[in-house]
């Protein structure tokens, strides 16, 4: 009888490996390609344009109403398990990862954010384009309304409608405020609105196109699978990159239709840039065990999550996140330009 036990209590513990599992690797994890399109076969765009008509006839100048880098800081990936296409089970498996970002200071964000400002800058005049400096819009009353409506930089656990189970360090070059549009931010829907009025009035004003950038840095990828399979696993590694999602908003006058620009696909760095360490506790792997054990013996699903922290070398990282914002900067750019020559 004890030797039955034993054996149905080793067959448990298998089963709670079998169903979900999480590493880590110290390598680049590469993004995966974002698919649109009937049943997703198709690869989507590098850059996205909900309104082409928006961007013809466009004024070549150009005010940065608002420019903002959100640098990812905690984060969370998971996949989930199940059962497979005839399983009765409700989940085989969990698997979950948390990450965390040290060793980058706001200090270093800030500099980060004021190189890819100015890169931007550079690209559009490089292009054609006359920018219209902050400097000169001091007394401006359409640009007062509108970075009267922004909050001081940078603004650190932001929680956004594009990842919501991360945080981030939300950071506006060194001339601008924070300025928040629609889906930006969370609990800024009153806001946000204003600050649409206030960008087409502003670009009513100085008869100028008015940017509002928005780009997220993330730091951490995952390598996941799960869906109708008997396990989960995730495996995360580093990832640093301009998530897909992240968006230039092209603004006209108030009886102008509005352009946004939005990356299809994520433009990520080949180069590492940190060590990870697992800090799950040993009390808190041996407890969820047990209770994957207990769960699987009554035929339910078990989970896995461990917690790591991602050692930054300040330097790399600063390194690769300039590079690879640098190169989001060309991909909008260019199609603002290329829309502006038809």
């Amino acid at each position: 009888m004890y030797k039955q036990s034993g054996l149905f209590f080793a067959c448990a513990v298998a089963l709670v490996l079998q169903g979900c599992a999480v590493s880590s690797t110290n390598e680049v994890v590469k993004p995966g390609v974002q698919k649109s399109g009937f049943m997703g076969l198709s690869k989507t765009a590098d850059v996205k344009v909900s309104s082409p008509k928006a961007l013809k006839n466009q004024s070549d100048k150009v005010v940065i109403g608002s420019f903002k880098v959100g640098f990812l800081t905690d984060g969370k990936a998971a996949a989930v398990a199940k059962g497979g296409y005839f399983s009765t089970s409700a989940s085989s498996g969990k698997a979950s990862a948390r990450v965390h970002l040290l060793g980058i200071s706001t200090e270093d964000l800030q500099k980060i954010a004021d190189q890819i400002y100015n890169d931007f800058v550079a690209q559009l005049q490089a292009k054609g384009y006359t920018v219209i400096a902050a400097a000169d819009l001091v007394n401006d009353a359409a640009y007062n309304a509108l970075t009267d409506l922004g909050t001081a930089s940078p603004e650190e656990n932001v929680v956004i409608n594009m990842i919501p189970t991360g945080k981030l360090t939300y950071v506006a070059p060194d001339s601008q405020k924070l300025i928040y549009y629609i889906g930006e931010k969370k609990a800024a829907f009153a806001i946000s609105i204003k600050t649409i009025q206030q960008s087409q009035a502003l670009a009513d004003a100085t008869g100028a196109n008015v940017l509002a950038v928005n780009y997220i840095v993330n730091f951490a990828g995952a390598d996941s699978h799960g869906g109708y399979t008997t396990s989960a696993s995730v495996k995360v590694g580093q990832s640093l990159r301009v998530v897909a999602g992240s968006s230039v908003t092209f603004y006209r006058g108030k009886k102008d239709p509005t352009a946004v620009l939005t990356l299809g696909q994520p433009v990520a760095s080949d180069e590492t840039f940190a060590t990870i360490d697992n800090i799950t506790s040993k009390a808190g792997k041996a407890l969820g065990t047990a209770v994957n054990v207990a769960s699987a013996l009554l035929g339910g699903g078990t989970s896995q999550s461990e917690e790591y922290n991602f050692n930054a070398d300040a330097a790399k990282y600063s390194t690769e996140a300039v590079k690879v914002a640098k190169q989001a900067n060309e991909k909008f750019i260019a199609q603002l330009a290329q829309a502006r020559q038809q």
